[in-house]
């Protein structure tokens, strides 16, 4: 298996069946991804699945979580994730991969690459968005998952995970437009394969490296499974 798409939702059933829409527009064939999707957000109702031609899974979380507590499902869906995929795909219930997505970025890749995303605003800016990510599950397995405590915002543990990637994996540099996908209300755009040793260094050295990664435990409910 290529990919494990994982995905912390945020969203209603209706943005739940655009998510699964675009996946079976894949160009890649299905049997070469999964989607991981943790339901934990406080005020979303529990999702009601669709049968899909790929594996899927939905993990609910019964006593929710509040919006700011992004890891936690980020944790949940890497736990649940095949061990047999190369990839970790990360994305947010609001981007909508194009059908070429993920059969253009894969030779993209190594087991030394992270590709991140590209957001472009209404006004037609561009800054890079770390919703996005693609990375060897691998280093992700070793970097130990997403610190809930110490950065339990989305910034804080992206940072945090860079940082961990790098003592795991070193990781290089390179550049492509193949990889876009469209985000609800703006146009987002792939380019760029994360350079964490030139890029994030500086302020990932003003966290330091020495405090373990805390993790909360969390009752898992109803887990959905289609495809295993």
């Amino acid at each position: 298996m290529k990919y494990s798409i994982q995905m912390p939702f945020r969203g209603s059933q209706e943005g739940y069946q655009k998510v699964i829409n675009t996946l079976e527009a894949q160009t890649l064939r299905h049997k070469n991804f999964e989607l991981i999707i943790c339901n934990d957000t406080v005020g979303i109702d529990p999702i009601q699945p669709v049968k899909t031609s790929f594996k899927q899974k939905i993990i609910e979380i019964p006593d929710r979580l509040p919006g700011w507590a992004y890891s936690i499902g980020r944790n949940v869906c890497l736990d649940y994730g095949s061990q047999e995929a190369e990839y970790l795909v990360h994305i947010d219930a609001d981007w909508l991969l194009i059908p070429e997505t993920l059969s253009d970025s894969y030779p993209l890749l190594t087991q030394n690459t992270i590709l991140q995303g590209w957001k472009k605003y209404q006004d037609g800016r561009f800054r890079v968005y770390p919703e996005m990510m693609i990375a060897p599950m691998g280093a992700m397995k070793a970097s130990g998952g997403w610190d809930e405590v110490f950065f339990p915002w989305y910034g804080g543990s992206w940072h945090d995970m860079m940082r961990r990637l790098k003592a795991a994996w070193k990781v290089n540099i390179i550049e492509s437009k193949k990889f876009y996908a469209n985000c609800i209300g703006s146009e987002v755009k792939y380019t760029r394969v994360y350079d964490v040793n030139k890029t994030l260094i500086k302020r990932l050295e003003k966290i330091g490296t020495k405090q373990p990664i805390l993790r909360r435990t969390v009752e898992v409910g109803v887990v959905y499974e289609q495809g295993y």
